[in-house]
Protein backbone atom coordinates (compact mmCIF):
# COMPACT_ATOMS: atom_id res chain seq x y z
CA UNK A 1 0.00 0.00 0.00
CA UNK A 2 2.02 3.32 -1.08
CA UNK A 3 1.86 6.00 1.60
CA UNK A 4 0.60 9.56 1.11
CA UNK A 5 2.63 12.41 1.71
CA UNK A 6 0.73 14.20 5.11
CA UNK A 7 0.93 17.50 4.96
CA UNK A 8 -1.28 17.95 8.40
CA UNK A 9 -2.24 15.08 10.31
CA UNK A 10 -4.71 16.28 13.51
CA UNK A 11 -5.20 13.38 15.57
CA UNK A 12 -8.46 11.91 15.54
CA UNK A 13 -10.14 14.29 13.53
CA UNK A 14 -8.40 14.98 9.63
CA UNK A 15 -5.52 14.81 7.62
CA UNK A 16 -4.52 16.29 4.85
CA UNK A 17 -1.88 15.08 2.39
CA UNK A 18 -1.21 13.85 -1.45
CA UNK A 19 -1.06 10.61 -3.34
CA UNK A 20 -0.17 9.45 -7.14
CA UNK A 21 -2.98 8.14 -9.06
CA UNK A 22 -2.06 5.11 -10.83
CA UNK A 23 -4.91 4.31 -13.03
CA UNK A 24 -5.15 0.85 -11.14
CA UNK A 25 -6.94 -0.09 -7.62
CA UNK A 26 -4.84 0.84 -4.97
CA UNK A 27 -4.74 1.20 -1.12
CA UNK A 28 -3.33 4.27 0.41
CA UNK A 29 -1.94 4.69 3.78
CA UNK A 30 -2.80 7.05 6.29
CA UNK A 31 -2.97 5.43 9.58
CA UNK A 32 -6.78 5.53 9.82
CA UNK A 33 -9.62 4.46 8.26
CA UNK A 34 -11.76 7.74 7.27
CA UNK A 35 -15.65 8.71 7.24
CA UNK A 36 -15.60 11.07 4.68
CA UNK A 37 -13.17 11.77 1.68
CA UNK A 38 -12.73 14.68 -0.25
CA UNK A 39 -9.51 14.29 -3.12
CA UNK A 40 -8.72 16.94 -6.45
CA UNK A 41 -6.81 16.76 -9.27
CA UNK A 42 -3.49 18.90 -8.23
CA UNK A 43 -2.09 18.29 -11.68
CA UNK A 44 -4.70 19.08 -14.34
CA UNK A 45 -7.68 20.88 -11.76
CA UNK A 46 -10.36 19.20 -12.83
CA UNK A 47 -12.04 17.10 -10.93
CA UNK A 48 -13.26 17.55 -7.18
CA UNK A 49 -14.24 14.08 -5.44
CA UNK A 50 -16.33 13.73 -2.47
CA UNK A 51 -17.12 10.13 -0.70
CA UNK A 52 -18.24 9.20 2.99
CA UNK A 53 -18.13 5.94 4.03
CA UNK A 54 -21.90 5.58 4.16
CA UNK A 55 -21.63 4.89 0.75
CA UNK A 56 -18.91 2.67 -0.54
CA UNK A 57 -20.28 1.78 -3.94
CA UNK A 58 -19.99 5.39 -5.66
CA UNK A 59 -18.84 8.55 -4.76
CA UNK A 60 -19.65 12.41 -6.20
CA UNK A 61 -17.64 13.67 -9.05
CA UNK A 62 -17.62 17.37 -9.67
CA UNK A 63 -16.46 18.30 -13.45
CA UNK A 64 -17.79 19.92 -16.07
CA UNK A 65 -21.49 18.01 -15.14
CA UNK A 66 -22.15 16.72 -11.36
CA UNK A 67 -22.08 13.20 -11.67
CA UNK A 68 -22.60 10.04 -9.16
CA UNK A 69 -19.75 7.74 -9.76
CA UNK A 70 -20.47 4.08 -9.48
CA UNK A 71 -16.64 2.96 -8.44
CA UNK A 72 -15.83 1.73 -5.11
CA UNK A 73 -13.54 3.61 -2.39
CA UNK A 74 -13.45 2.53 0.82
CA UNK A 75 -11.50 2.58 4.47
CA UNK A 76 -9.06 -0.11 4.53
CA UNK A 77 -7.16 -1.73 7.70
CA UNK A 78 -5.91 -4.84 7.46
CA UNK A 79 -3.97 -5.14 10.86
CA UNK A 80 -0.63 -3.42 9.01
CA UNK A 81 -1.92 -1.48 6.53
CA UNK A 82 -4.89 1.30 7.62
CA UNK A 83 -5.80 4.25 4.99
CA UNK A 84 -8.45 4.20 1.97
CA UNK A 85 -8.34 2.12 -1.11
CA UNK A 86 -9.19 3.75 -4.42
CA UNK A 87 -10.30 2.29 -7.55
CA UNK A 88 -9.26 1.85 -11.39
CA UNK A 89 -10.48 4.88 -12.57
CA UNK A 90 -9.84 8.17 -14.04
CA UNK A 91 -11.80 10.66 -11.57
CA UNK A 92 -10.24 9.47 -8.22
CA UNK A 93 -7.49 7.61 -9.67
CA UNK A 94 -5.79 8.90 -12.95
CA UNK A 95 -2.31 7.11 -14.08
CA UNK A 96 0.38 10.04 -13.40
CA UNK A 97 -1.49 12.23 -12.01
CA UNK A 98 -1.13 13.55 -7.85
CA UNK A 99 -4.35 14.37 -5.82
CA UNK A 100 -4.77 16.27 -2.85
CA UNK A 101 -6.59 14.96 0.13
CA UNK A 102 -8.44 15.81 3.27
CA UNK A 103 -9.28 12.57 4.98
CA UNK A 104 -11.78 12.99 8.19
CA UNK A 105 -11.49 10.54 10.67
CA UNK A 106 -14.56 9.06 12.15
Amino acid sequence: MPNASIITNKSRAFSIGTYAGTGAAQSINIGFKPCALLTWNLTDGDDVNLWISAEQTKFVNIALAAANITAIVAPVDNGTEIGFSLPADSDINENLKTYGFIAFYG
